[in-house]
């Protein structure tokens, strides 16, 4: 049997993850530069190794749809970098793909795989009533040789800080399924406007209450954190301390749960490959399968498109 092939389009420092994971994996793959791509090659090739290859998307957001359309047409299966898009009406039509390929591809909430987050999913809440999750961090301090003015986040169309950190919006949806997102207070930059540089999002839930979810590019230390709470019981989590309390119940009980990052990346790449290639192995309970993320995917968007612009704050983004 011939070798199944991996095309990575996209060369920024995500798409190099997958590339260099593919490799760990040992699979033959390609890197393909978004600004050196070449739509004749790129078609050729699926065409060409239709049935053995598989195709992972790293480019920017607004991007995608063409390349998603592309590979439905060869029933190529996809990894699709999150967030999958950012208005309903993109989502409408990269949903429009055969289901059939749906279920052979993936949207990369890689922090499905995390302890935590596989430990908030199994939690219950009695009376839930209010939920708080948090992320932010100085996005200078992000990546080495990196340039905020130059990269994707930028850009008013498909950038800024919701869309870069909805990983929060998806651990949401996880915990409960029919959250609703009501609306989106954000801050942009002098300098970058229509860029959210600080979102707050308020949703609702019938398994969190009243949720809010707050991110920004400006905590000058990472703050990844959050608590759901119960009329008996509360779960708080601690990405920085790797760790979970759960308390109400008696004494509190407090649980370490580290995990190195990019085995989180390797965790999902491995399930994907066993998508891709049809082989018969055990996933992920959380496994974000494209049809099985939806929900997701469509709070994500409804986020983007109820921003509302209430303030604008200076910081040092270069």
């Amino acid at each position: 049997m011939k070798e199944f092939n991996y095309l990575v389009v996209g060369a920024g420092s995500i798409g190099r993850r997958h590339f260099d994971n593919l490799k760990v994996l040992g699979k033959q793959a390609e890197l393909l530069p978004w600004r050196q791509f070449d739509d004749g090659m790129f078609d050729a090739t699926l065409k060409q190794k239709k049935g053995r290859i598989a195709v992972v998307i790293a480019t920017g957001t607004g991007i995608r749809l063409e390349l998603i359309s592309r590979c439905a047409e060869y029933e190529v299966p996809l990894y699709i970098e999150k967030p999958l898009a950012y208005t309903r009406d993109q989502l409408s039509q990269i949903f429009s793909i055969p289901m059939e390929l749906q279920r052979r591809s993936v949207i990369g909430f890689m922090m499905r795989y995390h302890p935590i987050v596989q430990k908030m999913a199994g939690f219950k809440l009695s009376g839930p009533f209010r939920s708080t999750l948090a992320i932010g961090h100085n996005v200078n301090q992000w990546r080495k040789e990196w340039s905020f003015s130059e990269s994707y986040a930028s850009d008013p169309e498909g950038g800024g800080v919701l869309l870069d950190l909805c990983h929060e919006i998806d651990m949401a949806c996880i915990l409960d399924p029919e959250l609703r997102v009501t609306s989106v207070s954000c801050l942009e930059h002098p300098a970058f406007g229509g860029v959210d540089v600080a979102s707050s999002i308020s949703a609702q839930g019938t398994r969190l209450g009243l949720c809010t979810i707050h991110m920004d590019y400006l905590a000058p230390q990472l703050i990844r954190r959050g608590s759901f709470e119960g009329l008996h019981e509360r779960f708080d989590y601690d990405f920085q301390k790797n760790a979970i309390v759960v308390s109400g119940n008696g004494p509190d009980c407090e649980q370490k749960l580290p995990q190195e990052r990019n085995s989180l990346f390797l965790s999902l790449m491995k399930d994907f490959i066993s998508l891709a290639e049809e082989q018969d192995t055990p996933f992920n309970k959380l496994f974000p399968r494209m049809d099985l993320v939806r929900n997701s995917c469509n709070a994500i968007a409804d986020a983007w498109e109820k921003r509302r612009f209430v303030g604008q704050i200076e910081a040092d983004l270069t």
